[in-house]
């Protein structure tokens, strides 16, 4: 959700292989014009792209395209915007016999809104898993406290590990460590599973 240009999509696939299918969601038409490329100059028939954006509903919405490629986002309540189409995970597969195991979920501070959409699918697969982005300040300028998002993952009865922005750490959050980690701005990838893990970085 927020597959931009398509760079972890076409990671993920190489991850998959042809055993699975990949959907991926992009709103902002230069670059889903891009990720259409990619997709079909590398042949990958189990995957799935849509032009369109993810939040709690169906609707058509106002985007903000953004000059940084990777910066575009929703403007809910802006109708100088660009409209774009905008579904939520729970409708859209709602009617497809399919078992969704990972969601990987960069909306730009609306990603809380993502996940309000996909309670369903959350509730139907008890061992899904996702990585969602976690951007104090775009999450306060979307209309959401940063420590209320967290606590939306963990209504859902997710462990919350912290990824860093750049992937380079994984560190589980509980506790202190995660009050603490609500009140710091920053920029990080947050991996959220059902079950505790033992991992140890090298």
């Amino acid at each position: 959700v927020g597959a931009n240009i398509g760079v972890l999509t076409l990671y993920f696939r190489s991850l998959i292989g042809d055993s699975g299918k990949i959907y991926s969601f992009e709103p902002d038409p230069s670059s889903f014009c891009i990720l259409e490329k990619n997709i079909v100059q590398n042949y990958l028939e189990n995957v799935i792209i849509e032009n369109k954006a993810v939040s709690n509903k169906n609707k058509i919405i106002g985007f903000e395209v953004n000059k940084n490629i990777t910066g575009g986002r929703i403007k809910e309540n802006d109708d100088s915007m660009l409209k774009v189409d905008c579904v939520s995970l729970d409708n859209y597969f709602s009617e497809k016999s399919i078992k969704i195991d990972f969601v990987k979920i960069d909306t730009e501070g609306f990603d809380w809104m993502v996940l309000e959409g996909m309670r369903d699918i959350i509730k139907s697969n008890p061992e899904i898993k996702f990585m969602v982005e976690f951007h104090s300040r775009l999450l306060n300028e979307s209309g959401i406290i940063p420590r209320k998002f967290l606590k939306i993952i963990e209504e859902f009865n997710f462990k919350i590990y912290d990824m860093g922005g750049l992937l380079d750490k994984f560190e589980f959050l509980e506790g202190e460590k995660l009050e603490t980690f609500a009140k710091t701005p920053n920029s990080s990838n947050l991996l959220c599973i059902q079950n505790k893990i033992n991992f140890k970085m090298d």
